[in-house]
């Protein structure tokens, strides 16, 4: 990182300060409370097919297209704009109207929702779930409103949800709910569990290096925009204050620069669009085993972005609660950092993962024509002496031997089954 941003990285990390669960209880109303309108309409009515498209030639493209970067783009987005006066039914229940909506999109792995207006009365709740409410999401509440009006639901498994809209009938005219995209996960990001190509089982898990399990808890998984999937990190400031800091690639934000209308305006849409899931970890070192994925943050605010170095520092709109045991690392801008360097990621979307470097690395360039990186600000991993990196570390950390941050992974050349490098992280 050149030294004007390190000036920049540290005058915020000095004087930001604070403002979590992103829901906040309750339980959706039985499926049978809406029997009265289901005389006139059918279950199917009420749901919304989203159009087929085709799996393979997404896969290809996540996979190909993005060689480069480490990040991974999981899902395919589609644009739906659904609210109460265009889709699902309406029906009343004890002094609440009622909206309920499902979505469909056949073969999905898990759907996640976004909500491009969401601005609830107090008294409203809104609930996701399974068409058969085994796996519930919410209540949102007011409590999640926020100044841009929107609020990123994390996956439910599975190729159906339903949306659930309670409102006190008084207030029935007040709120502004509409869901803006549907994400069709066409990879399976939370399948950790079941058998992967086993040319990605090089990867030790988080657990079987118990000096990385501390620092390990402040590595988050994030899916941005419904549909990428990166890794973060919490990040400390001089302060101590607590103040609950992310970083990751920018590159993970505005989909490999590809974008030419990005600003400070878009980045802070996006940036509000992020879940990010803590403690994603396989309890067992020899096996994976899917960890929890309820322990969620939604929503961060942008706060420096830097296009040329691939890093952004984010702001957690609030404070991660104590349950989640955020550990917040410290920075080593020292320039010949010392090993062996661990990295801490969440490889193809999955658990906790480490690749190790025993050796030295060196100051070098992301040296890719398409992209116009900073020359000299990057830290370059030769050749991983354990595991590697895939899609989804993008934005992960590399600690040195005293497990703190001097880098986090912008992109490379590594994987599991063949060459172990170059990794290229940003200083």
């Amino acid at each position: 990182m050149k030294r004007e941003l390190c000036i920049l990285l540290i005058f915020y990390l000095f004087s930001h300060s604070i403002t979590g669960q992103i829901s906040h209880g309750g339980k959706p109303l039985p499926l049978s409370a809406d029997k009265a309108t289901r005389l006139m309409i059918t279950k199917d009515d009420m749901f919304v097919e989203m159009p087929k498209f085709n799996h393979q030639a997404a896969l290809w493209r996540s996979y190909q297209e993005k060689a480069k970067f480490k990040s991974l783009e999981f899902a395919h987005k589609f644009d739906v704009h659904l609210r109460p006066d265009n889709s699902g039914i309406l029906f009343t229940y004890n002094k609440m109207q009622v909206w309920r909506v499902g979505i469909r999109s056949r073969g999905a792995h898990s759907l996640n929702i976004l909500f491009s207006k969401f601005n609830l009365p107090e008294g409203a709740k809104v609930f996701v779930y399974n068409s058969d409410q085994t796996e519930i999401l919410g209540s949102f509440t007011s409590e999640n409103n926020s100044d841009l009006n929107l609020l990123p639901v994390q996956p439910i498994g599975g190729d159906e949800l339903i949306v659930e809209y309670q409102v006190p009938l008084e207030k029935a005219g007040e709120g502004k709910i509409e869901i803006g995209d549907v994400n069709h996960d066409f990879v399976g990001i939370f399948r950790a569990s079941e058998p992967r190509d086993p040319t990605q089982q090089c990867h030790p898990n988080l657990i079987c290096y118990p000096d990385n399990i501390e620092p390990g808890s402040g590595v988050v998984g994030l899916i941005i925009n419904g549909n990428t999937y990166c890794t973060g990190v919490l990040v400390n400031n001089s302060s101590e204050d607590g103040t609950p800091y992310l970083l990751t690639a920018t590159h993970c934000l505005n989909n490999d620069f590809s974008s030419e209308f990005l600003n400070d305006k878009r980045y802070n849409m996006v940036a509000g669009n992020i879940v990010a899931f803590f403690n994603y970890n396989s309890p067992t070192c020899s096996t994976d085993i899917r960890g929890q994925i309820q322990m969620t943050m939604a929503s961060t605010d942008s706060v420096l972005i830097s296009e040329k170095h691939d890093i952004s520092l984010l702001k957690f709109k609030e404070t991660p609660p104590k349950e989640y045991q955020p550990f917040l690392l410290g920075w080593n801008n020292d320039s010949s950092p010392v090993g062996p360097f661990h990295g801490i990621h969440h490889p193809n979307g999955g658990v906790k993962k480490v690749a190790i470097d025993e050796g030295n690395i060196t100051l070098g360039t992301f040296d890719y024509p398409k992209f116009n990186m900073e020359p000299g600000a990057f830290w370059i991993v030769r050749d991983w002496e354990t595991a590697a990196t895939e899609g989804g570390s993008s934005g992960s950390p590399l600690l040195d031997k005293d497990k703190y941050i001097v880098g986090t992974l912008t992109g490379g050349d590594s994987y599991c089954s063949g060459q172990k490098g170059p990794d290229i992280y940003a200083s």
